[in-house]
């Protein structure tokens, strides 16, 4: 198993153990609020590396971590990976905290093919946005610079770019780091 499987079971196994109500993750469909704050945050983080790859002219489906495939932007999960404890997990894991007990309120269920499914409503979706941004607009920093953590995103990318085009050498962003 990769390593960053083996990171992620170690988190969701954590999360069990602080909140033994954090249900097993399930993508497909969605199985309960949690795997759906978690599902709809990973999207906007996906959302935002794809618009950092962009500005900064790479190709987003280089990669030199997940496998190339067809259809699939793996560059994008290569740096997704790096921000999601920061911007999916705790954001995910604050939420579902504190909206668990009137999950009712924030989702709706639906049936895909005979299994149950959970989808954020729009009040829901609207509260993981403001949590999102909010994270996003927290300072962090990294070499010597401080900035917002969205700003990290985009010069994290801007970063790769010059060491593709082999000018200095690479250090990813590490959460805690100084």
């Amino acid at each position: 198993m990769l390593l960053e499987a083996k990171a992620w079971k170690t988190l969701f196994r954590i999360f069990r153990k602080i909140m033994p109500t954090w249900p097993k993750r399930i993508r497909r469909p969605l199985g309960g609020p949690a795997n759906a704050i978690y599902s709809y945050l990973a999207s906007l983080l996906y959302a935002d590396c794809l618009l950092a790859t962009i500005n900064v002219e790479l190709d987003p489906s280089i990669s030199f971590i997940y496998e190339v495939e067809k259809c699939r932007f793996s560059l994008l999960l290569d740096i997704k990976d790096i921000y999601a404890p920061l911007l999916v997990a705790n954001p995910a894991f604050m939420i579902y905290r504190r909206i668990k007990s009137r999950a009712k309120d924030y989702f709706r269920e639906v049936r895909i093919r005979s299994k149950r499914g959970v989808y954020l409503n729009g009040f829901c979706r609207r509260l993981v946005i403001k949590a999102y941004m909010d994270y996003l607009s927290k300072d962090a920093t990294f070499l010597g610079r401080k900035m917002s953590v969205r700003s990290h995103i985009y010069w994290e990318y801007r970063r790769l770019k010059e060491h593709f085009l082999e000018e200095p050498e690479y250090v990813a962003f590490r959460l805690g780091e100084k």
